[in-house]
């Protein structure tokens, strides 16, 4: 499985979905360097960025706005390149993140991380299924392609 846009490459891949995101920041954070109100004031405050090992490139956060894209490219507190280490040094007030809802919905709820602009939307993340050939594809994989694909219909209705 795969989270994002997809390089060029020799597999198929089957797009089954899409995962949520949510800009936040911990408290300590927060009250040292302010809760920014729009997407212009994220310029004065510092990430922990994520880095794409494959392509060696800082992940830009990604808005959705009057029908476009708006692409942000945050000035780096510390940059990362595991979703461990993304929520430790947001937890520790490194800097604001840009993460998997799901994965940090918890540490919302509970106090330790606060939504940042919670009012405009984040583009989510494409969710695929990568497998080498369709034509030769085992049983078994197409039973998973077919079942986790279910399962990602279910979360949309």
């Amino acid at each position: 499985m795969r989270l994002g846009d997809l390089d060029d490459s020799s597999l198929v891949a089957k797009r089954i979905g899409e995962v949520a995101l949510v800009t936040c920041a911990a408290p300590a954070y927060v009250k040292k360097h302010g809760l920014p109100a729009t997407l212009d004031d994220l310029q004065a405050h510092l990430a922990v960025n994520f880095m794409v090992e494959q392509r060696r490139q800082i992940m830009p956060w990604r808005f959705r706005g009057n029908g476009k894209i708006i692409i942000v490219k945050m000035r780096s507190g510390i940059v990362v390149d595991n979703a461990e280490a993304l929520l430790y040094c947001a937890l520790a007030g490194i800097g604001m993140v840009q993460g998997l809802r799901p994965a940090l919905q918890r540490y919302i709820d509970s106090g330790r991380l606060m939504e940042v602009l919670p009012d405009v939307p984040v583009e989510p993340k494409t969710v695929s299924v990568l497998f080498p050939d369709r034509r030769h594809l085992s049983p078994n994989v197409r039973v998973f392609v077919e079942w986790v694909s279910a399962l990602f219909q279910e979360k949309r209705h």
